[in-house]
């Protein structure tokens, strides 16, 4: 079943109120940006892919989620039958002997939230063997949101996008010092989130689309 979603302008009951005269479709792009940076930053939603085979000689691969509601923004986990692979960085890669060869592979850099290279290079076929876990955040073009972040995060969401509302000059809904205090009010409860995920709070797990791998 895929997760479900609401569209953005569900959120409008929490700020319509407080930017009077603000056009309806600047709340939702304000409303769809606080989105994306909230799940960027909190890495609650989440999704982990099918078993994917790996191939001899073959150490990259794609592992974006392709969906028109979602898109990769973070990689946070690889593992190869079952077993978690080390994660390194460009430096700690720059070390490794690029022709080196194995069985299994033991690190994986990230170039870009959607390619993971394999290390060393895998010397034989392995079927169903990888599987990538990937935190989400809404496109750019979303139309709809996770239902979670309205269930559960709603205030947050809305706390940012007031913030940026409000920062825009000269508008009858301008109001710095309230936009400041909106802004400190989202910083406060995305900490709280963040922190409730690290120590085993419920991620949100994306159904929907499919990954590039």
């Amino acid at each position: 079943m895929s997760m479900p979603f609401v569209g953005w302008r569900e959120f409008l009951p929490l700020i319509q109120l407080k930017v009077p005269k603000c056009p309806v479709p600047v709340i939702v792009q304000a409303v769809r940006g606080a989105a994306r940076k909230f799940c960027s930053r909190t890495r609650l939603w989440t999704h982990r892919s099918e078993a994917t085979d790996i191939l001899a000689g073959h150490a990259d691969y794609a592992c974006a989620v392709q969906d028109r509601n979602a898109e990769t923004c973070a990689v946070l986990k690889v593992e190869i039958r079952g077993q978690p692979l080390e994660s390194v960085n460009a430096e700690q890669w720059r070390g490794l002997d690029p022709t080196r060869s194995a069985e299994l592979p033991g690190k994986y850099m990230v170039t870009e939230p959607g390619m993971v290279h394999l290390w060393p290079i895998p010397s034989q076929d392995m079927s169903g063997a990888m599987t990538v876990e990937v935190a989400l955040t809404p496109t750019l073009t979303s139309d709809k949101a996770p239902s979670f972040l309205l269930s559960a995060h709603d205030r947050t969401i809305a706390a940012e996008a007031l913030k940026d509302l409000m920062l825009i000059p000269n508008q009858p809904w301008t109001d710095l010092q309230i936009g400041m205090a909106h802004g400190q009010d989202f910083i406060r409860q995305e900490n709280r989130a963040r922190i409730a995920a690290s120590r085993g709070g419920t991620n949100a797990r994306f159904r929907g689309g499919k990954m590039g791998i």
